[in-house]
């Protein structure tokens, strides 16, 4: 596929895969690996939670998500914090046997 769009004349700003052929392909490999629908976006916000929960600094997280507002980022931060606390009394909680 990659040789016949080489060969195809083209700018030198065009997109080799458009936004559209990504998802799809995220779409088709996330549903073989039985994960699901995983869009770009969840790996985003993945990402971005993993920062959240790495630094204390909010501010450099909403920077690097280019959000205009700290709300949209608080949302990483609480969803990193929100995880934690469930593996926390996962691991705190007694074991039936």
């Amino acid at each position: 596929m990659l040789q016949d769009l080489a060969q195809k004349p083209h700018a030198l700003d065009d997109l080799i895969f458009p936004v559209s052929d990504l998802k799809e392909s995220l779409w088709t490999a996330s549903k073989r690996c039985g994960l699901g629908r995983v869009a770009p976006h969840h790996l985003r916000h993945a990402r971005l939670s993993e920062l959240a929960s790495s630094t204390h600094d909010t501010a450099a997280v909403q920077y690097l998500a280019g959000h205009a507002s700290l709300t949209t980022t608080d949302r990483y931060v609480r969803s990193s914090t929100t995880r934690a606390a469930a593996v926390l009394r996962a691991v705190e909680e007694p074991k039936v046997r």
